[in-house]
């Protein structure tokens, strides 16, 4: 099984300025609908493919499958993912602990960059986030922009953050859950 090495610890960087409601893509605008139409060519170009499960930084594959369809097109698999069992819990949950143990030592600081820099990422790729509800669940581009922008790292986490950092009070990142 190949396995996974942590990237290494970027710099510490924390967003200034006040945060910003992300706005909604205007698909009447050619520009945003060329993107999104390519957006949609990438990600069909993805359909179909099996994904791994990830273990303490393992890909495990299971006999147990889990297959993703279109909604609007029930024969086109949209991903297989593997079904983890009984016997993925414990491994799983030790992965996660040893994990912990090394993030409960990270710097708030250092968590709130994190945070930050996957909502850049998130914000980055949004297009192609939305491009998979739309195969995934069905949604029209407009409810997969609305979808994506209320939930995404890219608004909620870095909202949090941004609010808590503006008042010296990192206190949703003293877990994971911010």
């Amino acid at each position: 099984m190949a396995t996974l090495e942590a990237p290494p610890r970027p710099r510490v960087r924390l967003h200034e300025g006040p945060f910003v409601t992300e706005p909604f893509f205007d698909f009447t605008r050619d520009d945003n609908a060329r993107k999104m139409r390519s957006a949609i060519a990438k990600v069909r170009g993805q359909l179909g493919r099996e994904y791994d499960l990830i273990i303490g930084g393992k890909r495990v594959k299971t006999t147990d499958k889990i297959r993703s369809l279109d909604p609007s097109k029930p024969s086109q698999v949209v991903g297989i993912h593997q079904k983890a069992g009984k016997e993925h819990v414990e491994p799983a949950m030790q992965a996660a602990l040893k994990a912990f143990a090394t993030w409960s030592q990270t710097s708030v600081e250092e968590r709130a960059s994190l945070l930050f820099r996957a909502a850049d990422i998130m914000r980055d790729r949004k297009m192609e986030y939305m491009a998979w509800l739309v195969f995934e669940v069905s949604k029209n581009w407009a409810e997969a922009d609305a979808d994506i922008t209320s939930t995404s790292a890219s608004s909620m986490p870095a909202k949090r953050c941004d609010s808590r950092r503006r008042k010296r009070r990192f206190s949703c990142l003293a877990s994971m859950t911010c």
